[in-house]
């Protein structure tokens, strides 16, 4: 098998691509995820960085000591996190999970500019996706690792930009 690796989107964080016939397998560290290269665009279009098919339990659903923080966090970090309602633990139990559903694609491209900005100034920056009118986003940190005040800080930044330019009404 070879092995190709994405060059077109610096956003994609898994390591590598493997071509079985007219299959593409996608190698992340959760599991492997089939991505049929004969499909219709339509079809095609449903690479996302997080697997939606994993199960993510509320940051509420879980006793804070369940939860890994990174070393040398303030006392109140448990309590700001279970502010933010509308985040997921992710499966490590040292991030947090998000997608927003915006009304259009540049609302989607405005956030994360909006964000990118953030991010720079606060030297803090997430994993995430876009897909049209969709942004999934990862805060953990890396080093110390486990989830730090930065991660709650940048997620409530994050729920404040979206509703100011406006999720998109079920």
């Amino acid at each position: 098998m070879a092995c190709l690796v994405p060059s077109y989107s610096p956003l994609v964080s898994f390591k590598s691509w493997t071509k079985a016939g007219n299959t593409l397998l996608r190698q992340s560290t959760r599991r492997v995820l089939p991505i049929n290269l004969s499909a219709p665009s339509s079809q095609s279009r449903t690479l996302s960085l997080f697997d939606p098919s994993s199960p993510r339990p509320s940051i509420s659903a879980h006793n804070p000591s369940e939860i890994r923080f990174s070393a040398g966090q303030p006392e109140d970090l448990p309590t700001r996190l279970l502010e933010l309602s509308a985040w997921e633990l992710g499966p490590s139990k040292s991030a947090i999970t998000r997608q927003f559903t915006f009304r259009t694609f540049n609302d989607a491209w405005r956030f994360m500019s909006v964000v990118a900005d953030e991010c720079k100034a606060k030297r803090h920056h997430p994993s995430w996706s876009n897909l049209y009118n969709q942004v999934s986003i990862e805060w953990t940190t890396h080093k110390p690792q486990g989830l730090s005040i930065k991660d709650v800080d940048m997620a409530a930044f994050c729920d404040r930009a979206a509703d100011e330019i406006g999720l998109k009404m079920p």
